[in-house]
């Protein structure tokens, strides 16, 4: 699955795209005059410098890239993503492991609800006690299954959409306001809703089933654990060159899908030796404050306070005395964003001749790819509910077995994400050499775009087409298989610009978060 750049959160590439006039313009290239590049060549090229001055001082531009506002600090004020890393883990965790028991908790109170309004209508109805944590084999008819769905779907679209309007201003007032801050109140917002999941599993009696909705708004309102995990990447590409950022992501979406992995196992052999599910939902509350209180009194800024006035300053940033008007509430400003695919004609006209064709492609091939990512993260995200519910419905499966399920497939898309990928690529491409020519993504990365939607597709239909719901689902998902075929290699942004003799560090900055 394509990775997102932390820029929709961070720097969100206003400089590159909507914001400060760049006065080198965009460079789209497929097969201009290829320059040497590798991992040593500095992005800050000199007048007149080969490859060996650009060589010699890449590791001065690294230092000062890292340490810029720091210098003579003591090394646990100073930001590295190893501060942020080890408390991620347990987020991630518990992130993956209280997917299960919430479903679970809600088809409890949901069926329960359900039996005595139906005996209520009925007196001559009568039904086994729905307990919580139990087989509860009466709750397995349609009815409750489809007012669970429904109910997730209600969960779903407060969180999420609520989440899409409050995370792209989170993101900008992180910029001028500090990472870990925002991370922290993201955090917090996840933390609270989670506070009122707990209070209507352990009293079901006195807490309704409705009050996981106000948790679904609280964990909305400030972001949601999405936001958070976005902006840890931001907090990343704050501290490392543009030139080592893949190696820093790499770790991040390491300890992302680890976590998700062994999330569900945990949380199955926790029911299984305990026989109590709440034992999972504490533990889940005690990984998310351990991560808050990380964040926030622990892990160093990773904006130094003369960067974040130059960001508020630059781009207009306020906390306090803003009003409210009208305009606040335009629903075009939501598509604010999508501008990103669009680069101003004033810069397209600037181009060397030849390269507008090069833009028009670059464009397709944002397009193409977010349509892709849009449709294959949704329907992971919309379905992973559904997929749990279906799955204990038609095999009479309970919590530890649906963990397992959770926990073996992100386990083995860490392994072909981690493993089976790279090796893939060693062997198609060989061994990486020193240098190398900056020629964008090849028909390999296509290839397994293509092939990891194929497989994605295959895995809707369960087998057989038994349900109209996965046929529409695999139906969309084919849609993108087609999308993929669209896609033309080797078109990119280089870090360096011809016809340029130096380029500012903000620039660069721009152009790595629009990639």
């Amino acid at each position: 699955m394509p990775v997102q750049a932390p820029s929709t959160l961070g720097h969100e590439g206003e400089s590159a795209i909507h914001g400060r006039p760049n006065r080198h313009g965009p460079m789209i290239t497929e097969n201009m005059e290829e320059e040497i590049v590798d991992e040593r060549t500095t992005l800050l090229a000199r007048d007149g410098s080969d490859t060996s001055d650009r060589t010699s001082t890449n590791d001065k531009h690294a230092e000062e890239w890292t340490a810029a506002g720091f210098a003579g600090l003591p090394w646990w004020k100073r930001p590295s993503i190893f501060w942020v890393i080890p408390p991620l883990l347990p987020f991630t965790i518990a992130f993956g492991g209280v997917a299960v028991p919430k479903i679970n908790l809600i088809l409890t109170l949901i069926c329960r609800d359900y039996l005595a309004e139906r005996s209520v209508k009925d007196p001559t109805f009568t039904y086994l006690p729905v307990i919580f944590g139990e087989d509860n084999p009466q709750c397995r008819i349609p009815e409750v299954q489809a007012l669970v769905s429904r109910f997730q779907l209600m969960l779903n679209l407060i969180a999420g959409g609520l989440a899409a309007i409050a995370s792209p201003k989170l993101g900008v007032l992180s910029d001028g306001y500090g990472r870990t801050k925002i991370i922290g109140l993201a955090t917090l917002g996840t933390l609270l809703g989670e506070v009122l999941t707990v209070l209507v599993a352990a009293r079901p009696d006195i807490f309704p089933l409705n009050l996981l909705l106000l948790g679904a708004l609280v964990d909305g309102l400030f972001g949601s654990v999405t936001t958070a995990v976005a902006l840890t990447q931001s907090y990343a590409a704050d501290c490392i060159p543009p030139e080592r950022r893949n190696v820093a992501f790499g770790y991040f979406h390491g300890a992302l899908f680890s976590g998700i992995a062994l999330g569900p196992l945990i949380a199955g052999y926790l029911i299984k030796l305990t026989e109590n599910v709440l034992i999972v939902f504490y533990s889940v509350l005690g990984c998310q404050l351990l991560f808050l209180l990380s964040v926030t009194l622990i892990v160093p800024e990773s904006l130094s306070k003369e960067r974040q006035e130059q960001n508020r300053r630059r781009r207009n940033i306020q906390l306090t005395g803003m009003r409210l008007s009208w305009k606040h509430f335009n629903p075009l400003d939501f598509l604010k964003p999508l501008s990103i695919f669009f680069p101003p004609k004033s810069k397209a006209n600037a181009l060397l001749p030849g390269e507008t064709k090069r833009l028009h492609d670059l464009r397709r091939n944002l397009i193409i790819l977010a349509a892709i990512d849009a449709s294959i993260f949704g329907v992971a995200m919309g379905t992973m509910g559904i997929l749990i519910i279906y799955a204990e419905y038609m095999f009479h499966w309970g919590n530890f077995e649906s963990s397992m399920l959770v926990s073996l497939t992100s386990s083995v898309r860490v392994v072909l994400l981690l493993v089976v990928l790279p090796t893939i690529t060693r062997l198609v491409r060989g061994r990486a050499s020193g240098r190398s020519h900056n020629t964008g993504s090849d028909m390999l990365d296509i290839v397994v775009i293509r092939i990891s939607v194929l497989f994605d597709m295959l895995g809707l239909t369960v087998g057989t087409f038994p349900q109209t719901v996965f046929i529409c689902l695999a139906g969309l998902i084919f849609v993108a298989f087609l999308s993929s075929w669209f896609l033309k290699p080797h078109v990119y942004l280089p870090e360096s610009l011809p016809g340029s003799n130096e380029v500012e560090p903000e620039d660069l900055e721009d152009v790595t978060d629009v990639l």
